[in-house]
């Protein structure tokens, strides 16, 4: 019977690499599928926040009126408003006049103006924000809405409102 073959330097080689790439690979696959499925569980759920938002259908240029944002939790524990998020889609045709409460900070990031919060909602509560916007540009005005938590997970809605010309509003009043 013979013995079985020395391994030579380059097979030993050979297998230290294959045995390198294929743990290698392995490993990346367990990270990255813990890393997905943390993320699904944890940060992929949007808040659990109800919103109801009032505004008129209909306004015209230079009138003032609220935007009214009511945010509740509908968790069974307190949750972070961390921000609201309003487009420029939607901002384009007014100017904000004032918001109640006043946020902690403003800031403008790509297409979105900003307003932080970072206000804990106690479960079942609601949180009450008003804007006071005037119209300032004829068109429909329409854009996302978000309410996110400190996760950057967000619920959207999406306020639209026609803004009409002074002008044109008062001649069609009183040639009827």
């Amino acid at each position: 019977m013979n013995p079985p073959p020395i391994p030579t330097t380059r097979n030993r080689n050979i297998a230290i690499l294959l045995t390198a790439l294929v743990t290698m690979v392995v490993t990346s696959l367990i990270w990255v599928g813990l890393g997905a499925t943390v993320w699904f569980y944890m940060y992929d759920a949007p808040p659990k926040f109800y919103v109801e938002m009032e505004h008129p259908d209909t306004v015209v240029v230079g009138e003032e009126f609220d935007l009214v944002l009511e945010i509740t939790n509908r968790d069974t524990s307190s949750k972070t408003l961390n921000s609201i998020d309003i487009h420029d889609d939607f901002l384009g045709g007014f100017e904000v006049v004032s918001m109640s409460p006043h946020p902690g900070s403003r800031e403008d990031l790509w297409d979105y103006r900003i307003f932080n919060f970072n206000e804990s909602i106690k479960a079942s509560d609601t949180m009450k924000v008003t804007l006071k916007l005037r119209a300032e540009s004829v068109g429909y005005w329409a854009g996302d809405v978000d309410f996110t938590n400190p996760l950057e997970n967000f619920v959207t809605r999406v306020p639209e409102i026609e803004v009409e010309d002074a002008t044109a509003t008062h001649t069609s009043e009183t040639t009827e």
